[in-house]
């Protein structure tokens, strides 16, 4: 093993112990592709911050076991995926009450990876288990990002789908609802920084505004930002905009339901006055808008849970993501 890799790891404070031998990953075939499962040692839970549990505002108490104690993560590689030495990948961080396979089954993320056309593997660690809580355990650690990359990485070369000289070449962070915080915490500290090209939150800015605008705020920085929100977090949103204008980055700003030009004639489309200037009668423009801006806020009106899926966003973000390699 790299010497810097082990020393990254022996300094992350709070961080379970690490073995060098690599978890076996145990695989099922999908249509999509393939989805394997593995325990890790540098997954978010099992972790000091849940050793009695939690109890939420309501207070109702989620206890260790069988909430804290799973340190499953899951791993999708979509048919046709070339394995190769620099690999894309997609690290998605599910909401409350839910798991990390049942998520991928839920929100067809499988399938939507495969029909992007992207040569990228999805990561889903498991979070708090079927409890109401944003924790992110391990992963809002210093470092804690970085050493759980090096661990997927090193199961997925002993599992003979990378080649042992991989390294990640761009990665991109994905949370729905209370995903936000842990994907807050690894853009603040959790390492890997100038891999992570984009973020994509699904209802998911509830808070940590400062650390979700950061990295986005340079501008022209070449990462990108999408977010897709309900009724429920406009000001949320607002307060995430905000931040990113006053640092001087690019903000655009749409509503899901303004995109599309379907059943608009090509006479009566020359007098639409709201349209983007590549789009054509009959033609989605949120690709266009995705191609063009950096930091893209969507107003939607379908349901929290619905976004993800209904509409495909996970597929079109991934599609239109210059960070994800074709296969």
């Amino acid at each position: 093993m790299n010497p810097m890799r082990i020393l990254l790891i022996v300094c992350m404070a709070g961080l379970a112990s690490w073995s060098a031998a690599a978890a076996e990953i145990r695989w099922e075939t999908r249509p999509w592709g393939e989805i394997g499962t593995a325990p890790l040692a540098t997954a978010p839970f099992p972790d000091d911050s849940r050793t009695t549990g939690f109890t939420n505002r309501r207070g109702q108490s989620f206890p260790r076991e069988g909430h804290y104690d799973d340190p499953t993560v899951a791993f999708c590689i979509p048919n046709g995926f070339r394995p190769g030495t620099s690999p894309d990948f997609i690290v998605h961080f599910h909401g409350h009450g839910n798991t990390a396979t049942s998520c991928v089954v839920q929100f067809r993320l499988g399938e939507q990876l495969e029909a992007s056309g992207r040569n990228a593997i999805l990561i889903v660690p498991q979070g708090p288990r079927m409890a109401p809580d944003s924790g992110g355990g391990k992963l809002e650690k210093a470092g804690g990002f970085a050493a759980f990359m090096d661990e997927a990485l090193q199961c997925l070369v002993a599992a003979g789908r990378l080649p042992a000289e991989a390294s990640p070449r761009h990665i991109i962070l994905s949370a729905h609802s209370g995903g936000y915080r842990v994907t807050a915490m690894i853009l603040e500290r959790g390492g890997l920084t100038g891999k992570i090209r984009e973020a994509w939150l699904f209802d998911a800015a509830y808070a940590q505004w400062d650390e979700l605008a950061r990295p986005f705020a340079t501008p022209d920085s070449g990462r990108r930002l999408r977010s897709i929100f309900t009724d429920h977090l406009a000001v949320a949103n607002l307060q995430l905009m905000s931040r990113l204008t006053l640092r001087g980055a690019p903000v655009a700003v749409v509503r899901d339901d303004h995109l599309s030009t379907a059943g608009v004639t090509p006479a009566a489309f020359a007098e639409f006055a709201f349209h983007s200037a590549e789009a054509k009668p009959g033609e989605d423009e949120l690709p266009h808008l995705l191609r063009r801006h950096p930091n893209l806020f969507m107003y939607t009106v379908l349901s929290h849970n619905d976004l993800v899926m209904e509409a495909r966003y996970f597929e079109l973000f991934a599609r239109e993501s210059p960070n994800l390699a074709p296969r």
